[in-house]
This record gives C-alpha cells, sequence and structure tokens, in this order.
C-alpha cells in the first residue's frame, strides 16, 4: 500500500486488524467508521504522512504500537469511549502537538512514550485532578520541554490548580468548552 493516500473504511466494519495499515507510507487522511470498537497492534504504524486521525467514539481500545512512528502525526483526540490504549501507541510520533485524553481511560501505559518533547498542549476531559497523569507528567517534567499549556474543562482549572499533586503545572492550566 505504498502509494495509497486515503481510505474511507466501511460502516459496518468493527475493528482495524494488526499491521491493517502497517507501512502505508503515503497515506495522508482516513475516515474511520462509528461502529469500530478496536484498532489493533500496530494498526498504522509508519504511516508517515498521516497528519491527524479522528478515533470516533465506540472505539475502546487502541492496540500496542498502533500509531507508532507515523512521524506527521500532529493531533489526535481519544475518545471518551476509549478504556485502553497499548504501550508505545504514539511512540516515535515527533510531531505530535496535542493529544486530547478522554476521562475515563484506565489504561495508559507510556501513552507518552518517546514523544516528551514534541507535546505543546494535553487536553483533559476529566473535571477531577486526573491523579495517574499528574504522575507521569511529573516524573518526565524535563522532558516535556515544549508543553505550554494543559486544558481542563472549564470550572475545573482550580481544582487542578489547587490540588498537590499539580501544583507546579498551576500556570499552564486553562479552561475550555468541548
Amino acid at each position: 500500500c505504498e502509494s495509497l493516500q486515503s481510505i474511507t473504511l466501511p460502516r459496518n466494519l468493527a475493528s482495524i486488524g494488526d499491521s491493517a495499515f502497517r507501512y502505508c507510507e503515503s497515506l495522508q487522511s482516513i475516515t474511520i467508521p462509528d461502529g469500530v470498537t478496536s484498532i489493533g497492534d500496530s494498526a498504522f504504524s509508519y504511516c508517515n504522512s498521516l497528519q491527524s486521525i479522528t478515533i470516533p467514539d465506540g472505539v475502546t481500545s487502541i492496540g500496542t504500537s498502533a500509531f507508532s512512528n507515523c512521524k506527521s502525526l500532529q493531533s489526535i483526540a481519544i475518545p471518551e469511549s476509549l478504556t485502553s490504549i497499548g504501550s508505545s501507541a504514539f511512540k516515535g510520533c515527533r510531531s505530535l502537538k496535542s493529544i486530547t485524553i478522554p476521562a475515563n481511560l484506565a489504561s495508559y501505559a507510556n501513552i507518552f512514550s518517546d514523544i516528551y518533547s514534541s507535546i505543546e498542549s494535553i487536553y483533559f476531559k476529566s473535571t477531577g485532578p486526573f491523579l495517574k497523569m499528574a504522575e507521569i507528567i511529573k516524573n518526565n517534567r524535563t522532558r516535556f520541554i515544549a508543553l505550554k499549556v494543559i486544558y481542563v474543562p472549564r470550572g475545573s482549572e482550580n481544582t487542578y490548580k489547587s490540588h498537590p499533586a499539580w501544583t507546579s503545572y498551576a500556570d499552564l492550566f486553562q479552561g475550555y468548552d468541548y
């Protein structure tokens, strides 16, 4: 699939299998239908021309290395329905500047693996202090060299700013409507 630039998947598709589009280096855009519930391991790895992707509500799992080494990927919005994300899902996505994290994401092993230095903004959908994510960011503070803003739901800014886990980031929080 070296010359494949775009694709619209069928509406009745339930899952995107392991390595389904791996090494589709010219793939720039893909429309994932609403019926998809899982994206397999390495499904889009090495899709070097892919700049952004919208993962529809209904997707509950993203496999290990699913988007690894998508060198042009700049933003990704993870839907509220997602409950599990495999390790190194975005490893090597060095152009990734923005990521949206849903409120109920239970498993996110190494979600920032190897992309710390490019992330400029993080969008949290949780109104609570999201303590697991605070620990990840705190433990890697020197790696998040480009981080300029952490967006949280409007009205919850003070909840984050005043929580001991987030005090060193208080100046980065801004409210937003999603």
